[in-house]
């Protein structure tokens, strides 16, 4: 794992071998970054850098005490090598792969809105600081904009071909957990969904009598809170499929609806609760086993117990 100051630490590492290549070495920086960062981070940033030289002229500051353009150019880069991956944690990174807890609210790949930020796109920027022109990022599976939780990439061509059968075999294991409310006040302790999803229309997606692909999803109770009105329940999902909103469909139509998810009917919530827990699979070259979790969000309304019975 890399912390953000070890990230700092070696894009600056290596602009700093000679005094030639240190010049050489932070313009090509500078300019990688300038490329990749959204103009409007790019925009906030020079704002706040012509506040502060306004600042420094009313004070009287000298032009040799203030920063030149090109200073201020790496003095931005480094505040941006130090938020790249901004609230993304790094669960597990190697030579060849890089596994990252993504927040909700954050696409994982681009979207129609160019100007919005993604996943992939942040990954990229970092990588690219770090590894310089050789830099490969690659993803092999999505989550949900609104879904938080292990997301897993490749670094290396060499991975791809281990990653993608995995994925496509489903001979990996997924767990995630879900926050539902409902007005039954008796919730089964395990149960199995078995069906069909096809798309509805409108980005929805529903159970269909013919057409459509088998989705399969095991569900467990892990904790629950139960009021007059109803039963706010955190279940553990074991998708042995891997259909578009699989999980949130096979819940809502269940008549347990997932907290936050609007688009099925789900109660009112600060954001969808529905978070890619924990994943089994193996390393690509070595094949050796992996378990990678992603701790609960603080703001998870049920911390229940990790029973995770696959």
């Amino acid at each position: 794992r890399h912390s953000e100051g070890t990230r700092s630490q070696e894009a600056e590492s290596r602009c700093e071998a000679s005094p030639k290549g240190a010049r050489q070495g932070r313009r090509a920086t500078i300019a990688a970054v300038e490329r990749s960062v959204p103009s409007s981070e790019r925009k906030r940033m020079r704002n706040e850098e012509r506040g502060r030289t306004e600042q420094e002229q009313e004070r009287g500051t000298t032009g040799e005490e203030r920063e030149t353009g090109e200073q201020q150019a790496w003095s931005r880069v480094q505040r941006w090598l130090e938020t790249e991956l901004g609230p993304m944690g790094v669960i597990y990174e190697d030579e060849v792969m890089l596994v990252v807890d993504k927040p909700a609210g954050l696409p994982s790949q681009g979207t129609l809105d160019r100007r919005r930020d993604h996943v992939l796109a942040a990954v990229r920027r970092d990588q690219g600081l770090r590894r310089g022109a050789q830099a490969y990022v690659a993803l092999h599976h999505r989550l949900d904009a609104g879904t938080s939780g292990v997301l897993v990439m490749s670094l290396s061509k060499a991975a791809n071909k281990g990653l993608a059968q995995q994925f496509a075999r489903h001979s990996l294991e997924k767990c995630y957990r879900a926050v539902t409310w409902s007005e039954e006040q008796l919730l089964p302790q395990r149960w199995e969904v078995d069906n069909h999803l096809g798309h509805l229309g409108g980005g929805s997606w529903g159970a269909v009598h013919s057409g459509g692909a088998r989705a399969q999803t095991r569900f467990e109770l892990a904790a629950q809170r139960a009021d007059a009105a109803g039963v706010l329940a955190d279940w553990q999902a074991w998708p042995k499929t891997g259909r578009t909103h699989q999980v949130r469909v096979h819940l809502a139509q269940a008549g347990r609806p997932i907290v936050g998810d609007g688009r099925y009917g789900g109660r009112a919530g600060e954001r969808l609760m529905l978070h890619a827990w924990r994943l089994r699979m193996r390393h690509p070259l070595s094949r050796w086993g992996l378990v990678f979790e992603a701790a609960l969000p603080s703001s998870w309304p049920l911390q229940g117990p990790a029973l995770e019975t696959s």
